[in-house]
């Protein structure tokens, strides 16, 4: 667990704390890189500006066992849409199975009501919605986790301060639609990495790595407003089926 992190101009000491025996420890380095995610505790240490907000919507996720083979099977696919206008289950009448292994594993992923307190569905709950999204009240169901998360529309206006450097969901948060959170990490990952690999060789200047926010800030901006985008598509279609 990251605690904190002091730069000076020769590198960067971060303290550590390992959760499993509670040691706190500090590791030094001549750069560091921040990468934990939508809740970066690295990006909002070393005062990252942030754009736009939070906490649009929420779902739930469901990983969950059953063999829907006899259901795909027509039309085997990796996501399926289910919309279901006037849902009696709670939430928002719109939900996701998105297969994780072929044909026993999945995700369901089911919207809530952000306006009203965050639900704490027992595993009685998770069954009935996945129930009502497969349309099964027979198949063997096993649920096996419950998480949450919201949809975001934030960008950070740069990457970096001095020697510590954020990428991924860390300085761009946005909704899954379009593909595009784990792609654009990866290239945020590629364009840092052979620039501090040039600079730790001594065959680049350190001013190279200023060209990675340069370069990599407006990609993080332009997808994080093409994802929140493709969102506002939804509603027409939601209204016509009567889901609002």
């Amino acid at each position: 667990e990251y605690l904190g992190a002091e730069q000076d101009d020769e590198g960067v000491t971060a303290t550590i704390r390992a959760r499993l025996t509670g040691e706190t420890f500090t590791v030094r380095a001549r750069y560091m890189i921040g990468a934990d995610g939508g809740r970066s505790t690295v990006a909002k240490d070393i005062g990252l500006e942030m754009e736009a907000e939070m906490g649009l919507s929420g779902s739930v996720n469901i990983i969950f066992d059953a063999d829907l083979t006899e259901y795909v099977d027509y039309r085997p696919s990796v996501l399926y849409w289910i919309l279901q206008p006037g849902a009696e289950i709670g939430g928002v009448g719109a939900g996701v199975i998105r297969m994780v292994r072929p044909w026993n594993e999945w995700m369901a992923i089911w919207g809530y009501d952000m306006a009203e307190a965050l639900p704490e569905p027992s595993e009685a709950d998770a069954e009935r919605i996945v129930r009502n999204l497969v349309g099964d009240e027979t198949v063997p169901i096993r649920i096996k986790s419950i998480s949450f998360w919201t949809v975001n529309n934030m960008y950070a206006r740069d990457y970096s301060r001095g020697r510590i450097f954020c990428m991924g969901d860390a300085v761009h948060r946005h909704p899954p639609l379009n593909g595009l959170g784990s792609n654009t990490s990866i290239q945020d990952g590629y364009n840092l990495a052979w620039k501090l690999a040039m600079v730790l060789k001594g065959t680049a200047g350190a001013g190279l790595l200023d060209s990675y926010s340069i370069e990599r800030q407006p990609v993080g901006k332009q997808i994080v407003e093409r994802a929140n985008g493709s969102a506002l598509d939804y509603p027409p279609i939601f209204e016509a089926l009567g889901l609002l």
